[in-house]
């Protein structure tokens, strides 16, 4: 018991419910004291009494660390024995001992019952020295009174009730909500703990399981769901508050779920004085996954080369019952001044991290930072896989459709997210959060449901602007941040990379540029337009389908073509009819079907109008998937069939009816030419097509 503090032994004994191995603690204990003209002679200085719990009656504060007197009375303080204490003080006045986490409350009763159990100790002590068996003042004591819980949580019923806590007493409880239960320290069988890279020491109890994290260190209590995480780095310079902010900040971007829980509070640890600085908060909420509300304190820690943070995650009415446990265990935190080392600007170094850790080129953790060069040399691996994919895909497109169909669709996915994952971390790099991004997908998912191609192209745009900017221009903060500390300097590897990168994306444009299909396109274009003009048939006839919802320029006027009997009996229900147009051995025609109710499978639709235009007899030559008239799905296939001649069609669907243009010509230029004004004339109107 003698390497025990008074505040140890007296939270066992709260356990125990047996009080005398604390009284005896008690007498024998160092306490510091507030006195009026102090000196070295005891007779010389008087007890300085004051209403310190603000109830207008005459107290002393006491406690086993200088500082927590001091911040009340200053530095003219005493050692004194606590039976010297009990001795001094005048019967009215009660003792109160600061402990770590609460204040204990020795009523004027129980003070005066310790008074006269010292002076018959002193009178028994006295007789058995002399040799005589002289009768010794016990009958002066009275009868010990029952033991006085602390302040927190006397009872109701105590002839002298414990004061109401006040704000003069930083120790006291703030809020009910702050309330502490009986600790029983021994029980649980404290351990140490300590992380040497940055000199952080703590106790926890035996009983929780421990796992290192990227960070730091995780303990969980099995039997409330407790978690507690701590971690931190080193870093010269940064004010307790200043640290605090940081980190609330963090949870406030992390972690919207959460609302504040009152203003945060200063900690007062073992042995801290004007070396370690501690500040609080409280946060309650749901988290994610969870069907019950929870409390989180951040607490937050910080020396003069070191900050450190402790986070504490529990179930709201375990959290409570345990408060005493976690300001016990918050009070114990140290940090050995010999590791907290100041590293310099740029250096800082997360506790568990390595000088030059990085998050991987390939990975799907979105934690971190990254530079921009390091992004550029991150993207360049991602290009060289995407290139082997489309060679692999070129190599089997004759002989694997299928097989090069997925292969295309998981390059895409993957391609998507590791570029996603790179302007995440590029975002933390300039302190702003990968959320960002979600309104651009967002707004991409919107758009493409809408079917609203204008927003998509601005969208991407816009982003593709918004990624150069910030993969080369912008760069990150130059200190650690709300995501991390800075990236490591950046390596030849990494040099090297983002310089192919570059070099790369050069190649490519300047390839892009020489392409006849880019630069001879456009002259192409123009120059067919303009004998387009000159050449288009003179003779095209307007046509409106009897519904009014198709038109079409056809080359003259059709006539509608009379549908064999046998082949309106296999209709059954569904309605057809074919108008048609000759001219020169071309052949135009325009065929509306209406099915009487809208299919379910407008794609199975359309595939199978594809694969009856290229018949039996045909070769697909190619096709257009892009096509939407009004908003529906379109499509344009043109066949090779027998005789040199090409099987052209556009058909779209409206409802329960299919509208189909088709041409069969012979394979020349002048014939094509015709096709195409055939086709690009088609148009929709009326509501059906809205």
């Amino acid at each position: 018991m003698s390497s025990e503090t008074f505040e140890q032994v007296l939270s066992a004994a709260q356990a125990d419910g047996s009080f005398t191995p604390a009284w005896k603690k008690f007498v024998k204990t160092k306490f510091f004291v507030p006195v009026i003209r102090a000196d070295k002679d005891l007779q010389s200085f008087v007890l300085r009494m004051s209403d310190i719990m603000g109830d207008g009656k005459q107290s002393i504060l006491i406690s086993e660390l200088r500082e927590r007197v001091e911040q009340h009375h200053g530095a003219s303080l005493a050692t004194l024995y606590g039976a010297d204490v009990v001795r001094m003080v005048h019967a009215e006045a009660s003792i109160l001992v600061a402990l770590s986490d609460r204040a204990f409350n020795i009523a004027k009763e129980r003070v005066e019952w310790l008074k006269n159990g010292i002076e018959a100790s002193h009178a028994r002590a006295a007789a058995k020295a002399a040799g005589t068996d002289a009768p010794v003042a016990i009958a002066k004591a009275s009868p010990a009174p029952a033991p006085l819980p602390p302040r927190a949580s006397a009872p109701a019923a105590d002839p002298d009730p414990a004061p109401k806590p006040t704000a003069t007493t930083a120790f006291a409880p703030a809020s009910p909500r702050r309330a502490r239960g009986i600790l029983d320290i021994a029980a649980l069988k404290p351990r140490s703990i300590s992380m040497p890279k940055i000199g952080l020491e703590l106790f926890v109890p035996a009983a929780w399981s421990e796992r290192g994290t990227a960070k730091g260190l995780r303990f969980v209590d099995d039997n409330t769901e407790a978690v507690i995480e701590a971690s931190g780095l080193h870093r010269a310079g940064v004010p307790i508050a200043q640290w605090l902010g940081m980190r609330l900040e963090l949870v406030r971007h992390e972690m919207g779920y959460l609302r504040r829980d009152g203003a945060s509070y200063g900690l007062d640890g073992e042995g801290w004085r004007q070396r370690i600085e501690g500040m609080a908060a409280e946060f309650t909420g749901v988290f994610p996954g969870d069907d019950y509300e929870s409390r989180y304190l951040v607490a937050c820690f910080c020396n003069d080369g070191t900050v450190a943070s402790i986070t504490i995650k529990a179930r709201a009415e375990s959290f409570e019952q345990e408060r005493a446990l976690y300001q016990w265990l918050l009070s114990r935190v140290d940090i050995n001044e010999s590791s907290s080392v100041y590293q310099g600007p740029g250096r800082a170094a997360h506790y568990g991290a390595q000088d030059d850790a990085a998050p991987r080129v390939f990975g799907l953790s979105g934690a971190g930072r990254i530079g921009r060069a390091r992004a550029l040399a991150y993207s360049f691996p991602v290009m060289l896989a995407l290139a082997g994919i489309g060679l692999v895909a070129a190599l089997m497109g004759p002989t694997s459709p299928l097989a090069v169909g997925v292969a295309l669709v998981m390059a895409a996915v993957v391609t998507f997210w590791f570029s996603l994952r790179l302007m995440v971390l590029r975002l933390h790099d300039v302190n702003l959060s990968g959320r960002w991004i979600l309104g651009f997908v967002a707004l991409m998912g919107v758009a493409g449901a809408l079917q609203k191609p204008l927003i998509i192209i601005v969208a991407s745009i816009c982003f593709w602007f918004a990624s150069l900017v910030i993969y080369c221009l912008v760069p990150g903060t130059a200190d650690d941040n709300n995501y991390g500390p800075p990236p490591p300097p950046n390596t030849p590897l990494v040099k090297l990379g983002a310089v192919l990168f570059f070099l790369l994306q050069l190649a490519g444009i300047g390839l892009a540029l020489k392409s006849p299909g880019l630069v001879r396109a456009p002259a192409a274009a123009v120059a067919a337009a303009q004998a387009g003009d000159a050449q288009r048939d003179p003779n095209a006839v307007a046509w409106t389908s009897p519904d009014g919802v198709l038109s079409i320029a056809f080359p003259a006027q059709p006539t509608e073509i009379e549908l064999p009997r046998v082949v309106r009996e296999n209709l059954g229900g569904v309605r057809m009819h074919q108008y048609k147009a000759t001219v020169q051995g071309r052949t135009f025609m325009v065929q509306t079907v209406d099915y009487g109710k809208t299919s379910a499978n407008s794609i199975g639709t359309l595939e199978g109008m594809a694969l009856s235009i290229v018949g039996r007899d045909g070769v697909q030559v190619s096709e257009d998937r892009s096509l939407r008239y009004n908003g529906h799905e379109a499509r344009e296939v043109r066949a090779s069939i027998a005789g040199s001649l090409v099987r052209s069609a556009r058909f779209v669907i409206v409802g329960p009816r299919v509208y189909m243009a088709m041409a069969v010509t012979r394979d020349d230029p002048a014939a094509m030419r015709r096709v195409d004004e055939f086709l690009g004339s088609l148009k929709l109107a009326g509501p059906d097509s809205k």
